[in-house]
């Protein structure tokens, strides 16, 4: 399957994760 693909989207998210969340509250935020 994609076990590599799926760690490496991980790490990814893991760096980005306080962006992400940043984005969506400020989404919720707008609306």
């Amino acid at each position: 399957g994609d076990g590599a693909h799926g760690s490496v989207f991980l790490a990814c998210e893991r760096r980005t994760n306080f962006i992400c969340v940043l984005k969506c509250i400020s989404k919720s935020h707008l609306v």
